[in-house]
C-alpha cells in the first residue's frame, strides 16, 4: 500500500532468497523512484532494524525504486 501511495507505481515485485550465508529480501516498483543520497525519514526505521541485525540496506533508482536488504543468517548479536 505504501509503494502504491508514494511512488505512484502500478507494477511492485518482492522476493525473499538466500544465497550463501545472506538472507536478501528485495522490493521494487515502477513508480517515480526516490533520492538514493537522502535518508527519508519513512525508511529511517528500516534503516534501523537492517542496522540491527548487522544487514546491509540499498536504495536503488531504474525505471522506478529497488530496496535490497541482505541480512546475515548466522552471529547475529
Amino acid at each position: 500500500n505504501n509503494v502504491i501511495k508514494h511512488s505512484g507505481a502500478n507494477n511492485v515485485y518482492g522476493s525473499l532468497t538466500q544465497h550463501h550465508t545472506m538472507l536478501i529480501f528485495t522490493i521494487q516498483d515502477n513508480g517515480q523512484g526516490i533520492n538514493a543520497d537522502v535518508e527519508p525519514t519513512e525508511l529511517k526505521s528500516i534503516y534501523q532494524r537492517v542496522a540491527q541485525l548487522e544487514g546491509k540496506l540499498e536504495i536503488s533508482n531504474v525505471q522506478g525504486t529497488k530496496l535490497m536488504i541482505s541480512i546475515p543468517l548466522g552471529g547475529i548479536a
